[in-house]
């Protein structure tokens, strides 16, 4: 699962254009195999998200934000909200 999860990371950077991976981390959500991640695209844009294995299906959620108004709060609430099933 670790290798779709990077893979699937990987081409998620490929589409951004500029994209440099920041970090990534391997988790569990939900009590499934995921990938947090963070992007930089731009000299004040990032994004930060995470890549979920559901059986065969891969889900990406992100938040694609300007730096000077990063809320780590409001992300991590943002983030929590999800729940695969």
């Amino acid at each position: 699962p670790d290798n779709l999860l990077e893979r699937a990371l990987n081409a998620f950077i490929s589409g951004v254009g500029n994209g440099a991976l920041v970090s990534s981390d391997y988790t569990y959500a939900s009590g499934y195999r995921a990938l947090d991640f963070h992007v930089s695209i731009a000299d004040n844009e990032d994004v930060k998200g995470r890549v979920i294995l559901v059986d065969q299906t891969l889900y990406l959620i992100a938040v694609d934000y300007y730096t000077q108004s990063y809320n780590e709060a409001d992300y991590q609430r943002f983030i929590s909200s999800f729940t695969a099933k």
